[in-house]
């Protein structure tokens, strides 16, 4: 009898030992996933700040966000007139999140050509953001707001619906992918083998341009996107899983989404994409690759405006 107790008590000491480890284990894995998590969030946050020169606020409520898309008159540099504007918007209810030099125009919209003519070239971005798109509303009929804008020879806006917890959820996405990634043995893309058919065009050109300047640390497009038929959904889904497979690799990728809204001319598309890369020469070598050369055809889009930017948000806070 003595010795069933005996047995019995070694038992369970034994598996209390054994809950305990599993315990250990557990907040150990629990304790490691956390900092995993904020060192991914810190590296976003850091790339955000540092190279885009985006100023957003990670956690953020309902609020609206508004592209501008300008054009100097001829002869005129954009500089003075988006300084204008931004210094005449302090004041008011927009807030400045990023400003960008457009280089390269690498796809224009069909519904914005229509409108503006096929072969305008927009020289700068801006993306503010307001509390409601009434308060977008009460900015745009200040009288100094006016008379800013009506310093360019023409501009366009368009708005977008920025979730704050889709945005910073993503890139928690990014980390899972690497992960898994990791894990599974997914193969290298890098280095990048250059394509043969890749020749020098415009954009190379560009991007080239700007590798030690104002394109050294990040570039950062802008896309308005409209869906196209199942089909090319389907094509594009492809090209967009490969590509975020290489971001979340990487660790850069989209700064903003969100679901579109038409402020002018009912031009309609579905989602704002800005895709963040980190570097013109970076992108360059990307895009002349042989991997992206496979991939690209899959990219299908019913209508899309694809503008590469270059970070000026730091000269206009001066």
């Amino acid at each position: 009898m003595c010795r069933q107790i005996v047995r019995v008590r070694l038992a369970k000491g034994g598996s209390q030992v054994k809950l305990k480890a599993i315990g250990l284990l557990s907040l150990m894995l629990i304790l490691v996933v956390l900092m995993l998590m904020v060192n991914q969030h810190n590296h976003y946050m850091d790339a955000r700040l540092n190279a885009v020169q985006d100023y957003q606020d990670a956690f953020h409520g309902d609020v609206f966000h508004v592209l501008t898309f300008v054009r100097a008159h001829e002869g005129q540099g954009y500089m003075p007139s988006l300084r204008t504007l931004v210094d005449a918007a302090a004041d008011t209810e927009a807030k400045l999140i990023y400003a960008g030099q457009v280089i390269h125009t690498g796809i224009r919209s069909q519904q914005i050509s229509e409108t503006f003519g096929d072969s305008l070239d927009w020289q700068a971005i801006l993306l503010q953001q307001f509390d409601s798109q009434e308060d977008y509303a009460a900015y745009l009929n200040r009288p100094e707001i006016d008379a800013a804008l009506a310093g360019f020879a023409v501009s366009y806006t368009h708005g977008f619906e920025r979730s704050a917890g889709l945005n910073v959820l993503l890139h928690q996405m990014f980390l899972a992918m690497r992960l898994w990634r990791g894990v599974t043995f997914a193969p290298d893309i890098l280095p990048f083998e250059r394509s043969p058919v890749a020749q020098p065009d415009g954009a190379s050109t560009a991007l080239l341009q700007h590798v030690n300047d104002l394109g050294r640390d990040a570039i950062l497009i802008v896309n308005l996107a409209r869906n196209g038929n199942a089909e090319q959904q389907a094509a594009n889904a492809s090209y967009g899983s490969e590509m975020l497979g290489l971001m979340a690799d990487l660790r850069y990728g989209p700064m903003h989404i969100g679901a579109t809204v038409s402020l002018e001319h009912n031009h309609a598309f579905d989602q704002a994409m800005l895709v963040y890369y980190p570097g013109s020469q970076y992108f360059h070598d990307l895009a002349g690759s042989t991997w992206f050369q496979g991939i690209i055809g899959d990219k299908q889009l019913a209508d899309t405006q694809a503008c590469i930017t270059v970070p000026i948000t730091n000269l206009l806070r001066i």
